[in-house]
């Protein structure tokens, strides 16, 4: 017999013997009472989506602070910090699933790489709290018998056309109206060209003439295809590489080796991204410090 005052929690991350990699985690959580907050956290090139079934959660990101109530669906975009601030996770029910990117000109458990792009195009766009499709609970259950049970015939099948339903329940009336560029070869080679060049504060207009499109186009293709902007991009790899440097470098130098105007905006530019100050994040636990997963 369950104790009353014990939590239910699954977590289920062996997708890949089940023959669909591109689900890196599913878990479902049945809190009887309060708990302590989450930390901020990022999930590297991939996309989170937390569904509360029942009770109310509070989501906090760099920017904003999202209330999500039962019924209701959190999407996080990819390398996004979030986390519960100080707000204590509330007796609830909810699950959480963790996905993947995929590939460019590769099919994604299933699906067409043309739609793929279109479809995570949507969901990369930006943070948000949205209605749950009716089937969403019914669909992750599914996935997650299915995922328990390797014995189960057309496994990998009942999973994939699952996560197809979810994905299209959570899409159907964006990609209905988004017409977003699809992904080439400009836009890896864009972040090739940055990875190189970013210790010498490449500009949008130097960017824009290595591949040999016009600003605006540049600017509009790299947002449709990664799901943030270009100049979000560039700020998120100097602070990447701050984070990796913070334990040696002393904060002014790497400011301005990374072409901020001063300490003072690089550390607000830091917080912002990360949720921390520079000082505070260098003093953190190893295990703590996300970006050093980058």
């Amino acid at each position: 017999m369950r104790n009353k005052n014990s939590d239910e929690r699954i977590l289920l991350n062996n997708f890949n013997t089940a023959g669909v990699p591109e689900i890196l985690a599913l878990g479902r959580f049945n809190k009887y009472a309060a708990g302590p907050p989450r930390g901020m956290h990022v999930h590297k090139q991939s996309i989170e989506i937390f569904y509360l079934v029942r009770g109310k959660d509070v989501i906090v990101t760099p920017r904003q602070i999202f209330r999500v109530s039962g019924g209701e669906v959190f999407i996080t975009p990819p390398d996004f910090p979030h986390g519960s601030g100080n707000y204590p996770i509330e007796k609830s029910l909810f699950y959480w699933m963790v996905l993947g990117l995929p590939a460019p000109h590769r099919s994604y458990a299933g699906i067409d790489p043309q739609d793929a792009a279109v479809i995570f195009a949507c969901l990369s766009d930006q943070a948000r709290v949205q209605k749950a499709h009716p089937d969403l609970r019914k669909n992750l259950d599914a996935i997650s018998s299915a995922c328990q049970n390797p014995h189960q015939p057309l496994r990998r099948t009942i999973i994939q056309n699952n996560l197809i339903s979810i994905l299209l329940g959570m899409t159907g009336k964006q990609v209905k109206s988004a017409v977003p560029a699809l992904p080439d070869d400009v836009i890896p080679r864009v972040l090739v060209f940055i990875n190189k060049e970013i210790d010498n504060n490449p500009g949008i207009k130097t960017i824009a003439s290595h591949t040999g499109l016009t600003v605006p186009v540049l600017i509009r293709k790299f947002y449709r295809t990664v799901g943030m902007s270009l100049h979000q991009y560039i700020l998120r790899e100097k602070i990447r590489i701050a984070a990796r440097a913070l334990p040696a470098e002393p904060i002014t130098r790497l400011a301005y080796q990374l072409g901020f105007s001063s300490s003072q905006h690089f550390a607000t530019a830091f917080k912002r991204i990360t949720g921390y100050t520079p000082t505070r994040y260098r003093a953190l636990p190893a295990e703590k410090k996300f970006f050093n997963y980058f």
